[in-house]
């Protein structure tokens, strides 16, 4: 298929969400560099937990993201921008939070940390509007279904961190005086952090498994063909007849 300057502008605009990406990862490492002085004097220490606990933090956010980057990569090779510019403003939107959502993973060891797990329902909470809203738009029922499962997992991801950020909120950041605090702040920490790895492993399997559906199965077509090829005798030549 010939490029268009209108197919070529339409792939600038991946290109652009793309660099978003980008920048977003190259802020990240400066952040963490500044934090740990690694130009100059790293300052890191194995031994004392807070240091650890936002690495961690760093590490599974950074670990999110690229998920998040992964499943953007396929489905918009299968599903392309075009001229509705909704779907490219939308992309913007959520992938602007990411910027944010990497700035507040250091606020680990604060008292702030519920804004990193209510940008997380944010996202989410966005991610099932645009299913719920597209779910009339489907051309097939199979994808009407696919819509309202989608929708369905990013709307109990929401919930999920809404309710571990008000827990925080509520129990750690109005309160931090409180003898259970402490045990509240690392315990929603580590609930969140475990949340993000199961569903991040779990949309690799659902990208893995989509790109296999996606993908021909040259083995069985090989077979298909030898299985209507004609049948020749030991040491004879095939017909070259059609």
């Amino acid at each position: 298929m010939t490029a268009t300057p209108t197919t070529k502008f339409l792939t600038h605009l991946s290109q652009f969400i793309t660099f978003f990406f980008t920048l977003t990862l190259v802020h990240g490492f400066g952040r963490l560099a500044a934090v740990f002085e690694f130009s100059t004097q790293p300052s890191f220490n194995l031994f004392d937990p807070a240091d650890v606990v936002l690495v961690a933090s760093f590490g599974l956010t950074l670990f999110w993201i690229v998920t998040a980057w992964l499943g953007y990569s396929l489905l918009i090779e299968r599903y392309p921008y075009t001229l509705n510019f909704g779907r490219f403003f939308f992309d913007v939107a959520r992938f602007s939070l990411l910027f944010v959502l990497f700035n507040f993973s250091f606020l680990v060891n604060t008292f702030s940390y519920y804004a990193f797990i209510f940008t997380l329902a944010v996202f989410h909470g966005m991610m099932a509007g645009w299913h719920i809203s597209h779910i009339r738009l489907a051309a097939v029922p199979n994808e009407q279904a696919e819509r309202r499962n989608d929708a369905r997992d990013h709307g109990l991801r929401c919930l999920t961190y809404l309710t571990f950020g008000l827990v925080f909120y509520f129990g750690v950041t109005l309160r931090p005086e409180a003898a259970f605090a402490g045990i509240i702040h690392y315990g929603i920490v580590l609930t969140t952090f475990a949340a993000m790895i199961i569903w991040s492993l779990k949309r690799l399997a659902a990208l893995k498994a989509y790109a296999v559906r996606e993908v021909p199965d040259h083995s069985a077509s090989s077979a298909d063909a030898a299985a209507q090829a004609p049948v020749t005798s030991v040491g004879a030549v095939p017909s070259k007849r059609p």
